[in-house]
């Protein structure tokens, strides 16, 4: 009997040194080591997404897509973006709303254009953009290269003409080299082609996913090393990318390699018949099932970003966790609106979760890492 219970002992031992879930120390927290077991595996074994989830994914390479893009008409486009004369004013450019630093967003709520004027709406992020299907939060632009002109023509961004953009561009001494550069007559110039070189410009701001915490961990799981794949998360981070898709409900829309569905949700943020009222992608169509609902932003770089939401109101990412714990924001029928008149209602994606303290601080500690 003892040689039996010893050899068994041996055998337990020999077979978790050997499994990709081993690791080392024996202190740890048992309920820990079992989590991490779960997602030790293949995406396709670790524990079940809610039924409207699709699962998380890295971002592309991005050097063979840069590979693909036409140099020239990058660099053309980069001098665009950070030329104040896109303006009429000359006083703001694509730069001064899309910050670098900021992963291409704007650290104001809303920005400002010629003449201070403030904008409606918080300026997206301008990373992977390659990778969106529909531009602006209500997703009124199919494309970079339709996307280019709006803000140029919008009086309260740049106020200005593609027309007149063109004209100057024709005389600018300083845009000779880079026009010359694409073998392109000064007569054949036209805004469309601009506006190309403004949309390459922005497809070539890809992330690297090998430089992101996440996807350093997707990719390692992807190939099995469970090694990389184990030192790429904490503890806590782990238990927090568990949440996000369990508990929390996050991946329901936060999910492939932007973290974004890249659909249309009403979230309860419309503020209809109040102060900031904005109908999202309802301007766009004239549905009433679009009415207040906005793209579901991106979810890279998070901490950059923000302030958070179409209308930059949030700044506290602890109390957006909160409000999703209580089913999101669920504002009422005003007083006045007349009863024939539609109401928007809150998606029925947002449901009530429960999250202790540890909880709420472990989802925290992992969406800081995005």
């Amino acid at each position: 009997m003892v040689m039996s219970i010893a050899r068994r002992a041996m055998l337990s031992l020999a077979f978790a040194l050997l499994s990709p879930f081993a690791h080392a120390g024996s202190d740890e927290d048992p309920s820990t080591e079992a989590l991490w077991q779960q997602y030790l595996r293949p995406q396709a074994q670790w524990p079940a997404l809610p039924k409207e989830a699709q699962p998380l994914a890295p971002l592309p390479d991005p050097h063979p897509l840069r590979a693909a893009l036409d140099d020239p008409l990058v660099e053309l486009g980069e001098k665009l973006f950070h030329d104040k004369r896109l303006s009429q004013t000359a006083e703001v450019s694509c730069a001064s709303c899309h910050l670098a630093s900021h992963a291409f967003a704007d650290p104001r709520a809303r920005s400002l254009g010629v003449r201070d004027q403030e904008g409606r709406r918080n300026a997206p992020a301008l990373l992977n953009t390659h990778l969106w299907d529909h531009f602006f939060w209500d997703g009124r632009a199919s494309s970079l290269e339709t996307q280019a002109v709006m803000p140029v023509e919008d009086p309260l961004e740049m106020a200005h003409s593609p027309k007149a953009i063109v004209e100057w561009v024709r005389k600018a001494e300083d845009y000779r080299p880079l026009l010359q550069g694409l073998n392109t007559s000064l007569s054949d110039l036209d805004w469309s082609l601009l506006a190309k070189a403004l949309a390459e410009f922005q497809r070539s701001l890809m992330d690297d996913p090998k430089e992101q915490v996440l996807d350093r961990f997707l990719l390692a799981v992807a190939a099995e090393d469970w090694s990389t794949a184990r030192q790429s998360l904490s503890d806590e981070q782990l238990l927090g990318l568990h949440l996000f898709r369990t508990k929390a409900g996050c991946v329901k829309c936060h999910n492939g390699p932007l973290l974004s569905d890249q659909r249309f949700h009403n979230m309860g943020l419309h503020y209809l018949g109040r102060k900031f009222e904005d109908l999202g992608r309802y301007e766009v169509t004239g549905l009433n099932k679009d009415m207040g609902a906005f793209r579901t932003p991106s979810l890279r770089h998070l901490v950059l970003t923000k302030p958070w939401m179409h209308n930059g109101l949030f700044t506290q990412l602890e109390g957006i966790v909160r409000m999703y714990e209580h089913g999101g924001a669920r504002p009422r029928r005003p007083k006045n609106l007349p009863p024939e008149a539609y109401y928007p209602k809150t998606t029925e994606l947002l449901v009530a979760f429960e999250l202790s303290d540890q909880e709420r601080q472990a989802l925290l500690s992992f969406l800081k890492t995005l």
